[in-house]
C-alpha cells in the first residue's frame, strides 16, 4: 500500500504541470509583448501558491500516514505535543499551566486507542492560509521533530543548483527518484548521512535557501498587492526558479523522512 506521501509526490508532479503551461504560453510570445509579460507575472504567482499547496499537502500527509500505521502512544514527541497544544485555550497563558495541561492530555490520549490526530493541530496556529517563507516551513516540520530543515540544506551538496540551471535539472531527476524510494513504504527509509548530501550544518543570520524563498515570495507579494505593474523576469528565470523550487520540497520530504525513520 502506496504511503499518503508517495501519493502527494505523484500528485505534486502533476500540479506543476499547470505553471509549465504558463511558462510554454509566454514561449510563444515575444520578450516585452503584453502577453509575454501578463503570462510571467501570473506564473509568479501561481507558483508561491502550488508552494503554499504544498507544505499544506506535505503537513496532511504526514499526518495521515502517522494515523494509518501508528497509535497516538508510538507518535513523535513534537506530534504528540502538538496535538496537545492544539486543545489549550489560548486565554491560559501562564507557561507553567501549559505544560502541565499539555503533559496530562498527552497521557490520556495515549490511553485512547482509536484516538487519530486532526491535521488542525499541525497547522500554522489555526491559520492555515499562510505564505510560504522560511519561518513558515520550519514551523510546520518542527511539529514532526525536524528543529531547522535549514541546517540540513545549508552547506549541502545540493547549493550548487543556484548557480547551475543545468545541474539542478539533473538533481531534480536524481533526487525524485531517491526520495519516492524513501517514502514507499511506512515506515519511512531515510538517513541523513554524509552520502546523502545532508549533513546538518550550523549557519548564522540566513542561508542561500531563506534567500531564496523570500525572494520568490516578495516578487509574489510586489505583484499581488500592486507594488509594481512591470514584468521584472523572463521565461528563462521562471523555469530555472521551477525546478529550484521542486528540488526544495524534495529536499524538504527527505528531511522529515529522515526524521520519522527508525
Amino acid at each position: 500500500m502506496p504511503t499518503f506521501l508517495q501519493e502527494l509526490i505523484a500528485t505534486t508532479d502533476t500540479r506543476w504541470k499547470e505553471v509549465e503551461l504558463l511558462i510554454e504560453e509566454a514561449d510563444k510570445h515575444d520578450a516585452g509583448s503584453d502577453m509575454y509579460d501578463s503570462l510571467c507575472r501570473s506564473t509568479s504567482i501561481l507558483m508561491i501558491s502550488h508552494m503554499e499547496g504544498f507544505i499544506k499537502g506535505l503537513v496532511k500527509s504526514l499526518v495521515d500516514d502517522l494515523n494509518r500505521h501508528l497509535s497516538f502512544s508510538e507518535f513523535p514527541v513534537p506530534a504528540k505535543e502538538a496535538v496537545a497544544a492544539s486543545y489549550y485555550s489560548a486565554a491560559m497563558s501562564d507557561e507553567k499551566d501549559f505544560r502541565k495541561f499539555q503533559a496530562s492530555l498527552i497521557q490520556t490520549l495515549e490511553g485512547v486507542s482509536d484516538f487519530e490526530a486532526n491535521v488542525d493541530a499541525f497547522l500554522f496556529g489555526g491559520n492555515s492560509n499562510k505564505n510560504p517563507k522560511p519561518d513558515m516551513v520550519s514551523q510546520a516540520l518542527r511539529k514532526f521533530g525536524v528543529r531547522d530543515v535549514f541546517k540540513n540544506l545549508h552547506g549541502s551538496s545540493y547549493e550548487d543548483v543556484f548557480e547551475s540551471p543545468r545541474a539542478a535539472k539533473r538533481r531534480l531527476s536524481l533526487l525524485h527518484r531517491i526520495v519516492s524510494r524513501a517514502c514507499d513504504a511506512f515506515p519511512y527509509s531515510a538517513s541523513l548521512t554524509k552520502s546523502s548530501g545532508l549533513i546538518t550544518s550550523n549557519y548564522q543570520g540566513q542561508t542561500v535557501w531563506h534567500e531564496f524563498l523570500n525572494n520568490i515570495n516578495s516578487h509574489r507579494h510586489q505583484i499581488v498587492h500592486g507594488n509594481t505593474f512591470e514584468n521584472t523576469t523572463t521565461v528563462r528565470d521562471l523555469r530555472s526558479t521551477i525546478i529550484n523550487v521542486r528540488l526544495f520540497q524534495l529536499l524538504v520530504v527527505y528531511v522529515v523522512c529522515a526524521q520519522l525513520s527508525p
